[in-house]
Order: C-alpha cells, then structure tokens, then sequence
C-alpha cells in the first residue's frame, strides 16, 4: 500500500496540470504505523533499506522516498498525522493554514 501510494503520489506532483502546485502531503494512521514497526521491519516495503529497525530512522526514510519522487522545482511539506487524534489534527491544521498562507503571499509576489 505504501508502495502505491509513492507512484499516485509520483503520478499526481509531475502531472502537467499541476506544474506550478506545491504540495502538502499528510501520511496519515502514523498510530498504527508505529505499531507496525515493532514488529515488521521496512525492508519488507523497502528492501533496499539499510537503516535502523525503529520508527524514526523508518519515517525518515519514508518522507525521503516522497521528497525523492517531487519535482524538483516544487514544495512538499509532509505531515504525519493520525487523524482521529483531535490535538494533534489541530496542531496540524493550523500549521497547514500558514503553509497555504504563505504560499499565496509568496505568488502575489511574484506577480
């Protein structure tokens, strides 16, 4: 699934239609990733993984694998999310208001 979701992902930031779209990508069920990891290592995914068998050498790989996959020329801010955690999802929500607001204010500039 995760796989699949680094192609769509691939797919969607080099459409054409989307050439000047910087993006904001939310990894979401990060609960049930960390989970997961204790158990079953990236290499199962990723076989070419080298790093440690712990979430966050593991997450970092994973957000790495998605700056990899955008467009050079484009944004990518990644959040990690579990959206059922009401704080957390707030926290982030605010933060993507100010990713979009900041945005916006950085293409009035350039117009």
């Amino acid at each position: 699934m995760l796989l699949d979701s680094l192609q769509a992902f691939h797919e969607v930031s080099h459409n054409h239609f989307l050439e000047k779209t910087d993006f904001i990508l939310f990894l979401n069920k990060k609960d049930l990733f960390l989970e997961r990891i204790k158990t079953v290592s990236l290499t199962k995914c990723f076989p070419e993984y080298k790093g440690a068998w712990c979430a966050e050498s593991s997450l970092r790989y994973i957000k790495e694998q998605f700056l990899q996959h955008k467009p050079g020329h484009k944004q990518l801010y990644i959040h990690l999310t579990c959206a059922v955690d009401i704080t957390g999802m707030r926290d982030i929500l605010a933060n993507v208001m100010d990713i979009i607001m900041e945005i916006n204010l950085r293409r009035t500039q350039l117009h």
